[in-house]
């Protein structure tokens, strides 16, 4: 998921619900802000960079919602469509994208789930839809590469055609690589998920916590392959 909508009352977090596209999370703040009290709700829509657009931008001085075409926002969801893949994560080779003709990704989640279930039908449950991220920033360091590539044989490789997924070394000499942890709902201890349910005000039923984590974290480390 790309995208958030934080909602508060009182000061205190209501609602966290992610969303694949910025315009259905600013369908949801536009649907918020017509029922919200002003004096003490307010809501925004974030992304990684940080907020997109809050509540204020539809009310009037006076507090009251003002109706505003979605289209005027400077929000854009043209290229932030995902892109979904069937996989089989039991192959014998590792990982396999797989579909009933050549691997493809879809845009349409509902003919990706069309597919998975007739291929679940035919070959089993283990398929899985997976959502694709596209990757930014470095992986790994050139040495690190360059070994590979000598192990197993590639020549006149061109490195500048993946300089972006490379490590630079830093001021002492170093190379950092970052890391990145996901939490997910059934990682809580049971008292923790008591209290994110109380606090929320909802139940484990009505998100999408199986497959979402409700929270990421990351961190630039020192690389563990010097």
């Amino acid at each position: 998921m790309n995208y958030v909508l934080i909602t508060i009352s009182g000061g205190i977090i209501g609602q966290v619900v992610f969303y694949d596209l910025a315009i259905e999370a600013v369908r949801a703040l536009v649907k918020y802000v017509k029922t919200m009290n002003p004096e003490k709700d307010d809501a925004a829509v974030y992304e990684k960079e940080g907020l997109i657009i809050n509540a204020k931008v539809f009310l009037d001085e006076c507090d009251q919602c003002v109706k505003r075409e979605i289209k005027d926002i400077s929000v854009s969801s043209k290229n932030d469509k995902p892109i979904y893949i069937i996989g089989n994560p039991r192959h014998i080779l590792g990982f396999m994208v797989t579909s009933e003709d050549d691997p493809l990704g879809y845009v349409d989640p509902v003919g990706a789930l069309s597919d998975l279930g007739q291929m679940r039908k035919d070959h089993g449950n283990h398929l899985n839809l997976y959502r694709v991220v596209p990757v930014k920033g470095p992986l790994t360091e050139r040495s690190h590469l360059e070994k590979y590539n000598a192990d197993c044989g590639v020549e006149d490789f061109e490195y500048s055609l993946v300089r972006e997924y490379l490590n630079d070394a830093d001021e002492k000499g170093g190379f950092k690589v970052t890391r990145t942890v996901e939490i997910y709902f059934r990682d809580l201890t049971p008292d923790a998920q008591e209290h994110l349910l109380k606090e929320f005000r909802t139940n484990e039923e009505d998100e999408n916590w199986d497959s979402i984590p409700i929270a990421v974290t990351e961190r630039e480390i020192e690389d563990p392959y010097p």
